[in-house]
């Protein structure tokens, strides 16, 4: 077997493999499974490889966004190194089109990627650089998207980023006036965890620091908590007071940090118990998965066992019909030819029939040499219709 058509034949069962992952996830509800996310990123990969980024690979991916988002793309960029994977995705029409605003969802996940484990850096850049043209096309539905986004992208996969790390990319104002707002909006709230807000304000720091900006990145509070200090510092204080306070502070600081272990403890054993169903609940979604692979491998065999059923069903009537006329040809012909031996054995007969009289007529004649002769002729004339009708002598 030539390469082209291992690759070829490769490429087919990837494009299989990945369309069943995403009909069986089309109707499921919540996250899917630790296994799909896996096989949709494998395949996708492998997929890339053989045949390159082009429009029947990039419509994949985003039938699979909500199966494992931009991870396929990141993964397939860190390990053939194109620096183009990006710039191809976000130049093709499905990117373009933006369809309910799929391509800024896309953008948002490949910078949370990149931020995590970065490519290269003409990765990154094209993000910086595209992420905001597709977003202003997009309008208020692209804000929708990316304040959902980024609620995700804060939660996870950033939470211990180190931004420092990060290499500092050219022309990110737009990006950051695009991010600017809904960071804020994210650090502001008071709901949120302190390592999500804290993960907020580093990439609002880092993207600000590539845009050439110098953003003011304190939240309210705190900012309402030092001028409140302030004022205090100018108005003078009882030292005892002050003292008086702190060991009350203390005390109740010992009291939390007590209840705070005791907390911590519960909280422990209930990550276990739902670690433990967890793990339950990816088995039984495993065992799910194969066995809606086995029904569909099943009817996938079904379907052709049908059809070659069909195929025979086709050709046996096929020959039955062919045995009819061959039938038919047969008895017409036999009928032919019964007909034509009829009509030879009449016709022999007469001839016959006038010699036989002749003899009858000298049967009482005494023999000379004379009806010898005759009768020699006779029997010659006899033997020559014979043969003029078939009989071999």
């Amino acid at each position: 077997m030539s390469d082209q058509k291992a690759t070829s034949e490769l490429a087919e069962s990837k494009k299989e493999a990945l369309h069943r992952l995403i009909d069986r996830n089309k109707e499921r509800k919540g996250a899917p499974a630790q296994k799909s996310i896996k096989s949709f990123i494998d395949d996708w990969t492998v997929l890339a490889k053989a045949i390159g980024i082009n429009e029947e690979a990039i419509d994949l991916l985003y039938d699979g966004f909500k199966i494992a988002s931009g991870a396929p793309l990141h993964r397939y960029a860190i390990e053939s190194g194109d620096d183009g994977a990006y710039a191809k995705v976000f130049a093709a029409k499905r990117t373009q089109d933006n369809a309910s605003g799929e391509a800024v969802a896309l953008g948002i996940s490949l910078l949370a990627l990149e931020v995590e484990m970065p490519s290269t850096k003409a990765s990154l850049e094209s993000i910086v650089e595209k992420l905001p043209q597709i977003a202003a096309r997009g309008g208020k539905q692209s804000a929708s998207v990316i304040k959902k986004g980024m609620e995700r992208l804060l939660i996870a996969p950033l939470s211990a980023v180190r931004f420092g790390e990060v290499a500092l990319v050219d022309n990110a104002r737009n990006l950051y006036l695009l991010l600017k707002s809904p960071l804020e909006e994210f650090i502001g709230d008071p709901d949120k965890k302190s390592g999500s807000v804290n993960t907020a304000r580093a990439l609002l720091g880092w993207l600000a620091t590539s845009a050439g900006e110098a953003p003011s990145i304190v939240s309210s509070a705190e900012t309402s908590a030092a001028s409140n200090g302030e004022e205090k510092d100018k108005l003078g204080i009882d030292i005892s007071g002050v003292i008086g306070f702190l060991i009350e502070y203390q005390r109740e600081h010992e009291a939390l940090e007590k209840n705070a272990q005791r907390l911590s403890q519960e909280l422990g054993e209930a990550k276990s118990n739902a670690s433990e169903s967890m793990a339950k609940l990816d088995e039984c979604t495993s065992r799910l998965e194969d066995a809606e692979m086995r029904i569909m491998e099943l009817e996938d065999e079904l379907t052709k066992s049908q059809e070659s059923l069909r195929s025979s069903a086709s050709e046996l009537s096929t020959l039955k019909h062919d045995l009819g006329e061959a039938q038919l040809m047969l008895d017409t012909t036999a009928e032919r030819d019964a007909h034509k031996e009829d009509a030879a054995m009449k016709r022999m007969t007469q001839k016959l029939s006038v010699e036989y009289r002749d003899f009858l007529d000298a049967l009482d004649e005494p023999m000379d040499v004379e009806l010898g002769e005759m009768l020699r002729d006779q029997l010659r004339t006899v033997f020559d219709i014979l043969k003029s009708h078939g009989v071999n002598l």
